[in-house]
């Protein structure tokens, strides 16, 4: 019985959560075919997340700036359960005219923990929209990824005090190897005396 041939709504959610629950990759394509059925979409979704088949998260990106919310974060945790297969497309949904893309692909890419990510990552902190240099100093925390230090130490300087927040609490997750940048930052400064 192909995917199509169920018409009970329910029957057909039912057999795409199965089949995420099963977890073989044979299901992709077959589940992808439904992606955009309104009726089924989040369960699509969901499983293709439990699947994460590579395959999918090219067409998962492309549905990254849809306006439901709750469908939009069950598309980010599928791309971080795709994982490092997805960086691709979300690294292009970066530089996205579409503001709620490039927010959702960067907190999709928060758990890649990839170093050809510190690039793009590093360049979203400039961009124009406060919660996507947010998403962007968060995802560039991860123990060891010490290329992160200087364009986190530079969101310091953010107008946004979230920004600045994920960037202090990116810089914990380094660890020990942030300790040198930031002790810099203060050792040539002026000292403050009290009145």
């Amino acid at each position: 019985i192909g995917m199509g041939a169920l018409t009970n709504l329910d029957e057909r959610a039912a057999a795409i959560r199965a089949l995420g629950a099963i977890g073989d990759p044979r299901a992709t394509l077959a589940i992808l075919r439904l992606l955009h059925d309104p009726s089924v979409r989040t369960d699509v979704v969901q499983a293709l997340g439990k699947i994460a088949d590579p395959r999918a998260a090219s067409d998962l990106v492309a549905t990254i700036g849809d306006p439901d919310e709750t469908y939009r974060q069950a598309v980010v945790l599928a791309l971080r359960l795709i994982g490092a297969p997805a960086a691709p497309a979300l690294v292009h949904a970066l530089t996205s005219p579409n503001v709620v893309e490039r927010r959702v692909a960067a907190e999709a890419l928060k758990t890649a923990h990839l170093p050809t990510l510190i690039q793009p990552l590093s360049a979203a902190l400039g961009d124009r929209d406060s919660l996507v240099r947010k998403a962007a100093a968060e995802a560039l925390g991860w123990r060891g990824s010490t290329g992160s230090i200087p364009p986190l130490l530079s969101a310091f300087n953010d107008p946004d005090w979230r920004a600045v927040d994920a960037a202090i609490g990116s810089l914990s997750e380094i660890g020990p190897a942030a300790i040198g940048a930031l002790l810099a930052t203060f050792s040539d400064a002026q000292p403050v005396h009290s009145l």
